[in-house]
């Protein structure tokens, strides 16, 4: 069992990439080696000196957890970069990114709680179709209901689906129409 809390963790690591990646390019274009210095030094210092002092007591687990610590610090020092680069008010990035995703990953996280104890732990292709297929109703319920409940990612998405086909193709309100029916169906 330890060895699933340990993929958790490490799993866990990734979580905040959607600020580290812009905000790392950002940093390149805009030539800041100070402050990409700073986060090439904090990472591997916290990690390092987490591991040291606390191997006696979690062993193996303090590889994962003091990895995910250090990336914690450093997805905060890029975002802080990053706003303060753009001039942005913490409250509009926090309105237009994190609020919006609420409730995708309260759904995301509930459905993954519920179905938890009920996949199956052994090896064999119908029990990873399984496990495939109730993470990826998981995922696309979230999608689902990041696009209801996001107006920003409706325009976006419109925008996108008429410049790829035309508008001619695209009826925005039928296709709204029918995702609310199909989600008032279950």
């Amino acid at each position: 069992m330890a060895i699933f809390l340990l993929s958790k963790l490490l799993s866990l690591v990734y979580i905040l990439s959607f600020i580290s990646y812009p905000a790392s390019m950002v940093l390149m274009a805009k030539e800041r080696i100070n402050e990409m210095n700073v986060i090439a030094t904090i990472q591997p210092a916290i990690y390092w000196i987490g591991i040291l002092s606390t191997y006696s007591f979690f062993e193996l687990m303090s590889f994962a957890l003091f990895k995910l610590i250090a990336i914690l610090a450093s997805e905060t020092y890029y975002l802080h970069s990053l706003i303060k680069y753009l001039n942005m008010p913490m409250k509009f990035y926090f309105n237009k990114v994190i609020y919006p995703l609420i409730l995708p990953l309260a759904f995301l996280v509930s459905v993954f709680v519920i179905v938890y104890g009920y996949l199956p732990y052994e090896k064999s292709r119908v029990n990873l179709l399984i496990v495939v297929g109730t993470t990826g109703f998981g995922i696309v319920g979230a999608f689902i209901i990041q696009y209801l409940t996001s107006s920003d990612l409706r325009k976006i998405t419109k925008q996108f689906i008429n410049a790829s086909v035309g508008e001619d193709y695209f009826c925005y309100h039928k296709l709204r129409k029918m995702l609310i029916s199909v989600i008032s169906g279950f």
